[in-house]
């Protein structure tokens, strides 16, 4: 079996169902391969997923490169898999040009394979090779397709995964906000003594402890100076790379806010089944067509006032991929703004 991840976000909101796969009577023999265009195994080392195999490619050489192109797909076709699963990210409804449909298609004309699932290419033949549509794709549900009981109808199985117990390393009878400042793309950290500015506000203000999270390997060495610019240190617990993917929906459920940079964090909190979890998320908004506007959850972003005043333009457009927006554009005292609006909304639900 192959999976394919494209991006951080989709293996943060599939991993689980990676051991569900294992734990079914249908595939629990199988081999497990992680495709990925991105190095995952130091962030994978981290969790309990059962994977058998990481297998790492460069994305870009393989739609440019013929050679390169043809090595991977020799070295694909070697798995003799009987079961893909095409688990990137389809971004509806403008997914006819952000989908990597070139990298879809190689794969379906040169991998055979009984099987191949994807949320975006509905019951397409190539030969001996049939796609299976497993999810809707509709603009408000263009990650649904990720929570396991899609996966269950690939097993065929009802399956139910227990979750770690949080109180193993929380203390329950505290409140807490969380933390995600770190992503993959560096354009989109904002400054860490900005961070640590609003760490202790929360903790001052609020006296609530604060939890920060990350995996990847920039992550370790972010955490140790942001914490260089933390007053209240006693209160704010780096669990950066201390807890497995599978907890973080666990705690969601015990956070009363979330604020992030833009991130696969940021998606699976307002994606994921049963959490409801307001979230403030920094972003340079170079991605606003992608990821933004949900039409759903409680996500409020925050954008340089550049991003606002083409928002309201209506020239959304503009913001390209390679529009040169910086989130540290972004005012501290912006953020103090929303974190008091829903702060005082959650302290005065359970008051």
């Amino acid at each position: 079996m192959i999976i394919d991840y494209q991006g951080l976000g989709d293996l943060i909101l599939t991993y689980s169902n990676i051991k569900l796969l294992k734990l079914s009577k249908k595939y629990r023999d199988y081999k497990v391969v992680l495709v990925t265009r991105h190095d995952f195994a130091n962030l994978i080392k981290y969790t309990d997923i059962s994977v058998d195999e990481i297998f790492v490619f460069d994305a870009g050489k393989f739609l440019d490169n013929r050679k390169y192109n043809r090595k991977i797909l020799r070295r694909l076709r070697k798995y003799n898999a009987e079961v893909i699963i095409d688990a990137s990210q389809p971004s509806c409804p403008f997914s006819e040009t952000l989908t990597p449909a070139p990298w879809v298609e190689c794969i379906a004309k040169n991998i055979i394979s009984k099987t191949f699932y994807s949320p975006v290419y509905k019951n397409v033949s190539y030969g001996n090779f049939v796609t299976n549509f497993i999810a809707p794709c509709d603009d408000n549900k263009f990650l649904t397709y990720l929570f396991h009981y899609y996966f269950e109808q690939i097993c065929e199985e009802k399956i139910e995964i227990c979750l770690p117990e949080l109180k193993q390393i929380l203390d329950l009878r505290k409140r807490y906000v969380l933390i995600a400042p770190f992503s993959g793309n560096e354009q989109r950290i904002w400054n860490l003594k900005s961070w640590a500015n609003i760490i202790d506000y929360v903790i001052r203000k609020y006296n609530y402890d604060v939890i920060v999270t990350g995996g990847l390997p920039s992550d370790f060495k972010n955490v140790e100076k942001l914490y260089s610019y933390i007053i209240n240190k006693n209160k704010c617990h780096n669990c950066v790379g201390k807890i497995e993917l599978n907890f973080m929906t666990s705690l969601f459920s015990v956070a009363d806010l979330l604020i992030a940079a833009e991130s696969g964090t940021v998606h699976i909190a307002n994606n994921a089944e049963n959490v409801n979890l307001p979230v403030i998320c920094l972003s340079p908004g170079n991605a606003y067509k992608l990821f933004h506007p949900y039409e759903w959850g409680q996500v409020s972003y925050i954008y340089p006032d550049r991003v606002n005043e083409l928002i309201s333009a209506g020239l959304e457009q503009e913001l390209a991929a390679a529009t040169p927006c910086s989130v540290n554009e972004i005012s501290v005292e912006a953020v103090k703004i929303k974190i008091d609006k829903l702060l005082s909304v959650a302290l005065t639900k359970t008051s």
